[in-house]
């Protein structure tokens, strides 16, 4: 039976990299110590894609430490622990993931930014703020995922790559939902959720839309905890309008709970 295109090039790279892990057993320093380094990342990388998440965070652990005792390629090893993080949180591994994502800010941190490794390390690191909110969250720490969501929203906005703005929107579209559903202080939910939305509509990217839909979703539910129930179910009626015929089925998803809600508002349709 054959493999479709991509994974077979990912099993033939797993391949490769094993033969140059037994060429490197013994390497100690130099050259095929950095080669066993990148093979170990190459591998962890292709595990990961391959769904093989154990080996993968063995793999990216393993080169994580390799890769930072050269200084040329630290910023590989902070990517190679961010990795390590997502694949921890997959396998369910939530304070394990937690340690490591604090290794990634850590280091990052302390990487010149100068390195020409073609990593862009605030995206790493912006990434490791998110994922830290969702596993404090996910340990049922809350009142620190309410913390690392407002630092990471301090630390990088406005964003210096469409990657770090589109995070530090998602971030204000948690903070609109931590202040609307947890705290109940519906004006500062809006306040939140309205700086989402403009963010998400001046970038004008297919890439905003999921983070678009959720703020005015989320707007919203802080409009019902007002006891603005026309203006709720005005928002709600706009993301079905304007998200309704979206390809993305996250996009779909968060289209549904809109129309939930509007129908369970005791409010006539126009």
């Amino acid at each position: 039976m054959g493999f479709p295109p991509d994974q077979a090039g990912l099993l033939d790279e797993v391949r490769e990299c094993r033969a140059i892990l037994e060429e490197t057993a013994d390497a100690s320093d130099g050259l095929p110590r950095k080669k066993r380094a990148v093979a170990l990342w190459r591998l962890g990388t292709a595990s990961f894609r391959l769904g093989d998440f154990e080996d993968a965070n063995e793999y990216l652990a393993d080169a994580a430490v390799i890769l930072w005792e050269f200084a040329s390629l630290q910023s590989v090893a902070v990517q190679s622990w961010s990795r390590q993080a997502q694949a921890l949180t997959v396998l369910g591994r939530h304070a394990e993931s937690l340690e490591v994502v604090e290794k990634v800010i850590g280091a990052g941190k302390a990487v010149p930014e100068n390195q020409e490794t073609g990593v862009e390390l605030g995206d790493v690191v912006a990434e490791a703020w998110a994922l830290k909110g969702f596993l404090l969250l996910a340990l049922e720490r809350v009142g620190e995922a309410q913390a690392a969501n407002d630092q990471l929203i301090e630390e990088f906005d406005p964003g210096a790559t469409p990657l770090q703005r589109l995070i530090v929107a998602k971030a204000f579209v948690t903070r609109g939902r931590f202040l609307v559903h947890l705290q109940k202080k519906p004006d500062d939910a809006l306040a939140a959720l309205e700086e989402a939305i403009r963010r998400g509509t001046a970038e004008q990217s297919a890439d905003f839309a999921l983070t678009l839909a959720e703020a005015m979703l989320n707007k919203g539910s802080a409009l019902e905890s007002k006891g603005d129930i026309d203006e709720a179910a005005r928002t709600y009626d706009e993301v079905a309008t304007r998200f309704g015929s979206s390809p993305d089925p996250a996009v779909r998803d968060t289209v549904a709970e809109a129309i939930e809600h509007r129908a369970n508002l005791s409010v006539p349709t126009d």
